[in-house]
């Protein structure tokens, strides 16, 4: 903690030097940072210490993957969320560099993160970018990486954050629909309609308050729509709930005690979502009348600690699926973390489908999405992964994929 007041005395102190007001430490929540036009990433001394490039071209060798149904209610797969499409795969149909004639383009957005980046219709970027202040939807010019709109969110309190740098709350992650409207979650727990316009602008066209169905203190984390249309919104202490933008209706339920959400969520065409806590893995589907309802719930081994690259006592990823049946995580066991496979469907007497152990003992960690590939997953390791300062001037955290 003393490390952090450090890191927000410095960013006060910054602000202070180019004559931005800040709110007494009591009540600190930041202005929204500027951001420098056409800024590129800046170099660090020790990229000197390693080869501008290695290796040669390649030709693509693409893996052969189940279909995936795109959701009629969001974006094509490929440009609607962060993990790509509604099964959470994180495989794309695109081609990644092939190491022919490469470029690098890069921006600087400020001290912000842009974690969930989706594509519109005119191929523009959508963005929901996060720094200390707040979050900020971004829209950005793919070939130049300029920003062309940018609309402030409701910001964060930092005097109610235990760390800054790990807070999901209201801001990781959103969803783009098939008109081109993003919706996202807020720090004030809200849903908000963000449009882009052909004139290269970010307007909010609707929001709904979800207040009254998050217990004070808690908070909105992930969210997703079914195949009905209904979103589905995950706060971190447990509310599952399901919002119909057409009536404003909002039904929840909760998880078991000292269970949270951490991380995203998924969903397939049976109109099942997929959520993991900190203990169990969880199919919902709604009811006649919208509520959700858990279809199944299968416990995993949560291990005995939270470790370094953890965001939580629990698994790091979001439910990744498969084909029409399969459903993989990894568990957060002792002494190895485990990639387990589930059947989905329901119904099902055999919930487990298979577990393996990755990487060494007590050295294996995970807080990235697994890989959807073909039938298989991949999956990295960022054990002892603390935040930015453990990758700075050649360090590295354990290796792993």
């Amino acid at each position: 903690m003393a490390n952090l007041k450090r890191v927000l005395v410095s960013l006060v102190g910054v602000l202070a030097l180019t004559g931005i007001g800040v709110a007494p430490a009591a009540s600190l929540e930041l202005p929204p940072l500027p951001t420098v036009p056409g800024l590129p990433i800046p170099s660090l001394p020790t990229d000197l210490l390693v080869p501008k490039s290695f290796g040669g071209a390649v030709k693509a060798k693409p893996i052969e993957h189940p279909p995936i149904p795109r959701n009629p209610w969001v974006a094509p797969n490929g440009r609607s969320s962060m993990h790509n499409d509604p099964y959470s795969s994180d495989a794309y149909k695109v081609s990644g560099p092939l190491g022919k004639s490469l470029t690098v383009t890069s921006r600087v957005y400020g001290i912000r993160e842009c974690a969930t980046v989706t594509f519109d219709a005119k191929g523009r970027l959508v963005a929901l970018c996060g720094g200390l202040e707040g979050f900020r939807m971004m829209l950005i010019n793919p070939k130049t990486l300029n920003v062309l709109a940018e609309l402030n969110m409701p910001g964060r309190n930092l005097a109610s954050l235990s760390n800054p740098f790990t807070d999901l709350c209201g801001g990781s992650y959103f969803f783009l629909t098939d008109k081109d409207k993003a919706i996202a979650l807020t720090t004030t727990n809200e849903v908000w309609e963000v449009s882009t316009t052909d004139k290269s602008a970010l307007q909010k066209t609707n929001g709904w308050s979800l207040a009254s169905h998050v217990p004070e203190g808690d908070c909105l984390v992930a969210l997703t729509a079914d195949w009905d249309g209904l979103v589905w919104f995950f706060s971190q202490e447990g509310v599952v709930g399901t919002l119909n933008r057409k009536t404003g209706a909002v039904k929840t339920l909760e998880l078991g005690d000292g269970e949270t959400v951490v991380n995203s969520v998924s969903a397939d065409e049976t109109g099942g979502v997929y959520a993991v806590s900190t203990h169990a893995q969880y199919r919902f589907d709604a009811s006649s009348s919208g509520r959700p309802t858990v279809t199944w719930r299968t416990t995993y081994d949560r291990g005995s600690t939270q470790k370094p690259g953890q965001l939580s006592q629990g698994s790091g990823t979001s439910p990744t699926l498969i084909g029409t049946k399969w459903l993989a995580i990894t568990d957060n066991a002792d002494p190895k973390m485990n990639v387990l496979v589930y059947d989905r469907r329901k119904g099902v007497s055999k919930r487990l489908h298979c577990k393996v152990p990755v990487f060494a003992a007590g050295a294996s960690a995970t807080e990235n999405s697994l890989n959807a590939a073909g039938n298989s997953v991949l999956v990295e390791n960022n054990y002892g992964y603390a935040g930015f300062q453990s990758t700075l001037l050649g360090k590295s955290t354990t290796p792993g994929f």
